[in-house]
């Protein structure tokens, strides 16, 4: 049976220390993740013309330091929209997923009305210099994206969420503007590019994109986005090995998404959009935001064994203009050491610029 007592307590508070833009191009730059690699600092993040657009590339940069960045490579560019991109590194490789898209609008030149799916499978591309990258390669199934990559012993383990199109009885059906999310699923890779499904984390409330962590008792953390109507605020769930049964721990009692999950100092750490409208926050977080923010990046701490949530702060977003709207969130975080860690993240508009920002944070008891 698992124990806890290599598990730090969510009770340590968490300070933000500094928030500095890695990547500006004038373009939006979303959906990020960081590793440590040989020694450097690496972050991934799609590119593209705008939240919506079609023309994503994964783009991926280095730095020895957190402070001074290189010029990004270019990962994956495909004719589809390539987002969501994750990092993990597996045989001294490392490892670049990216959630592919072969979508059009009704409206293309504004990238408005609904949006018509067409395909919807995984990309995987790797690199054992971090300059040259291999043709991007299909993996896992049809109609199935990996969402989340880690590595944890000598495999890469993942989720990632069914997204077919389908008609109105349920067939597949590319170009459809309805489609069906109904399974989101824990997977498990012994060389990166051969994936298969391990169990199934939720298929309740069409599960998308889900966030995991292993502890220190090699117990594994899922953190679920669901997208049904009036029932889609998400969940913690839990298991332990061989990961083929989870359990819930938390219900979240306000909407959030675009989750995060990472150990900090063995302190299970967890970062997703904060909707600041009165309507969609609780008191504690609304004291926690900038008053005059409707959008921010809210980090939590998570006690899986108390089975508790804990707000720990806002990085509210600066005024928006009135013809668009903030977008932020899809971190990554990494580990520094001493209770210290960074998290990768974007901010800024939806239909306009965000950039790459990189967040210090420290860990300190009753601080």
């Amino acid at each position: 049976m698992p124990t806890q007592q290599n598990v730090r307590s969510h009770s340590a508070k968490v300070k933000l220390q500094s928030v500095d833009i890695i990547y500006h191009d004038g373009k939006h730059n979303a959906f990020t993740g960081i590793v440590r690699w040989k020694g450097q600092y690496w972050v991934c993040f799609r590119n593209a013309a705008a939240h919506r657009a079609l023309d994503g590339k994964i783009l991926v940069m280095s730095s020895p330091d957190l402070k001074d960045w290189g010029t990004p490579s270019v990962a994956i560019d495909t004719p589809e929209d390539n987002r969501d991109p994750k990092m993990f590194v597996l045989n001294n490789r490392l490892y670049v997923t990216s959630m592919t898209i072969k979508r059009s609008f009704e409206m293309p030149e504004t990238c408005e009305g609904k949006i018509l799916t067409h395909d919807f499978f995984s990309l995987v591309s790797h690199t054992e210099d971090g300059i040259r990258w291999s043709e991007p390669q299909r993996v896992w199934e049809p109609f199935k994206g990996i969402w989340w990559a880690v590595t944890h012993g000598n495999r890469a383990y993942g989720s990632g969420y069914v997204l077919k199109p389908v008609d109105g009885r349920g067939n597949v059906s590319p170009g459809s503007p309805q489609c069906r999310m109904n399974s989101a699923e824990f997977i498990v890779s012994d060389d990166g590019l051969e994936w298969k499904t391990l169990s199934v984390i939720s298929q309740e409330r069409q599960p998308t994109e889900c966030a995991l962590a292993f502890l220190p008792d090699e117990r594994a953390v899922a953190f679920v986005r669901h997208e049904e109507k009036d029932a889609h605020f998400p969940e913690i769930k839990i298991a332990s090995p061989p990961y083929t049964k989870w359990e819930t721990i938390y219900d979240f009692p306000f909407w959030t998404n675009g989750a995060c999950l990472g150990l900090a100092d063995n302190t299970l750490v967890a970062a997703s959009r904060a909707f600041l409208e009165p309507c969609f926050i609780t008191p504690e977080i609304a004291r926690l935001a900038d008053p005059d923010a409707v959008r921010g990046l809210l980090v939590m701490t998570i006690d899986v064994d108390k089975q508790q949530v804990e707000p720990q702060l806002v990085i509210s977003c600066p005024p928006h203009p009135k013809e668009d709207w903030p977008d932020v969130s899809y971190a990554g975080i990494i580990d520094l050491g001493e209770g210290q860690f960074a998290m990768s993240f974007y901010d800024g508009l939806k239909m306009g610029c965000t950039d790459i920002k990189l967040a210090r944070l420290v860990l300190c008891d009753n601080m």
